[in-house]
C-alpha cells in the first residue's frame, strides 16, 4: 500500500513533470519527518503577521485559512513556492529552502492541521451562491469531496476557506 507521501509524489510527478523534480528534493524530506506540533507553534511566529496567529487567513481571501489544513497539503504548497509551480511572490522568501527547513516544514504542517479552523470567513457575493454550488459539485467533488473536505493525501481541504470578497 502507499503511503500519503508516495501518492502525493506520485501525483506531483504525473501531472507537473518538468518542474516536479524541482520540488521533489523538498517535499519528500518534510512529508517523511514527523512533524512536532509545538515546535511548529514556535516557527509559525514568522508567519502570523499575515496568516494571523490563529492561522485563519485573511476574510477577503487575499491570505488562505491554513488552520485545519491537513500537513500534507501544506508542505506540498511551499515545495510548489519553492520550486515555481505556484507563483506566489509574498511568499517566496519564508517558503525558501534557507528560511525552512524541512523538518520546521514538517512542524509547521504539524501545528496547522492540529488547530480548529478559526476566524471569520468571508462569503463572497450572495447571488453567486448557487452558480458557486453547480460548479463544485460538477467539478470538484469527487477529489475535494461533498463538504470541501479534502484528502490528506493529495487534495486541499476547502471547507472554512474564504470565498473572497464579502
Amino acid at each position: 500500500m502507499a503511503t500519503a507521501g508516495g501518492v502525493l509524489a506520485l501525483l506531483l510527478a504525473a501531472t507537473t513533470p518538468t518542474r516536479a523534480a524541482d520540488a521533489l528534493p523538498d517535499l519528500m524530506p518534510a512529508l517523511q519527518l514527523a512533524g512536532d506540533a509545538a515546535a511548529g507553534q514556535k516557527a509559525f511566529e514568522a508567519c502570523i503577521r499575515c496568516h494571523r496567529r490563529d492561522a485563519s487567513g485573511r476574510q477577503n481571501g487575499t491570505v488562505p485559512r491554513l488552520s485545519g489544513q491537513h500537513a500534507q497539503v501544506i508542505v506540498k504548497q511551499v515545495a510548489d513556492i519553492r520550486s515555481g509551480l505556484r507563483a506566489n511572490p509574498a511568499m517566496k522568501p519564508f517558503a525558501d529552502a534557507h528560511s525552512l527547513t524541512p523538518q520546521g516544514l514538517a512542524d509547521i504542517a504539524a501545528h496547522l492541521q492540529a488547530l480548529p479552523m478559526a476566524g471569520a470567513i468571508g462569503k463572497g457575493q450572495a447571488r453567486a451562491v448557487e452558480r458557486g454550488q453547480t460548479l463544485y459539485t460538477r467539478d470538484c467533488v469527487a477529489c475535494h469531496g461533498a463538504r470541501g473536505e479534502g484528502r490528506a493525501d493529495a487534495f486541499v481541504r476547502h471547507r472554512g476557506q474564504t470565498g473572497g470578497g464579502a
